[in-house]
């Protein structure tokens, strides 16, 4: 379709390069991206969240990979093994007991994603699981980008914090 747009900023928002689909959306790309910078508090954060002892997060799907990788948080892996298989109980079980080896701290799901799932390997592992919006939604519960990632960062500022506080 087409429908889309995409670009590449540096750390300031400034275009490093963009899609070929509808560059008519890029004209405000920058703004939003210098305004989504003003408002995250990266400096402050990414000392609480970066070089925790082992990976401290899993996901079911690799989909915060970005968010994860811009503070320093290493994952362990996703409890879906193949984009879009559902994984067997095997693997439930496996995922659990590595995460939970490996110091796993917090299971990062989508609220799409297979809850149960989700909470079964929360429930083997004991690791806490956060599920949360991957995008903005209409009558979704944030308004926009920037709170919904203050919302996934808190959350993971007081569940790696705290753990890390405790060591």
């Amino acid at each position: 379709a087409g429908d889309l747009s995409s670009a590449l900023t540096d750390r300031e928002g400034e275009l490093i390069a963009q899609g070929r689909d509808i560059p008519m959306h890029l004209g405000v790309m920058c703004f939003t991206v210098k305004e989504f910078l003003k408002r995250v508090p990266r400096e402050k954060l990414r000392p609480v969240l970066a070089k925790s002892a082992g990976p401290g997060v899993a996901e079911y799907h690799r989909e915060f990979v970005y968010l994860l990788e811009l503070y320093g948080i290493r994952a362990y892996g996703s409890i879906e093994e193949k984009p879009g298989v559902p994984p067997s109980a095997g693997r439930i079980a496996e995922v659990a007991a590595g995460a939970k080896a490996a110091g796993v701290k917090i299971i990062l799901a989508t609220d799409y994603n297979p809850r149960k799932t989700v909470e079964r390997v929360s429930e083997i592992s004991g690791i806490p699981a956060l599920f949360t919006q991957s995008s903005i939604q209409p009558g979704g519960r944030f308004k926009d980008y920037a709170a919904l990632h203050d919302h996934i960062v808190d959350a993971l500022t007081k569940i790696l914090g705290a753990s890390k506080a405790a060591k």
